[in-house]
């Protein structure tokens, strides 16, 4: 998982995160836990950039949740061109 301090990600990110976190303590998902990362609302991958507009204050098992839904869409969506590229030769 993504360390909480998320130092892969910039000074830009650290920025916004500090201030999430600051002013939002409590996961936006589930509410129950402390929240320790500012998640991207649309990933990076998808066209989401690093703004505060874009970032979503959660907990670390809501984060992993989210992450893996995020990236079996993705998959999917890589083998369903793929099929209809092979349909289409």
């Amino acid at each position: 998982h993504r360390p909480a301090t998320a130092h892969h990600y910039g000074a830009a990110y650290r920025r916004i995160r500090k201030r999430l976190l600051a002013s939002n303590p409590d996961c936006a998902i589930c509410g129950e836990r402390p929240a320790r990362i500012a998640d991207h609302r649309r990933p990076i991958c998808m066209g989401g950039e690093t703004t505060a507009a874009n970032m979503l204050p959660v907990c670390i098992p809501c984060s992993l949740t989210k992450t893996g839904k995020e990236g079996a869409a993705m998959r999917a969506a890589k083998r369903r061109a793929r099929q209809r590229q092979e349909a289409n030769r």
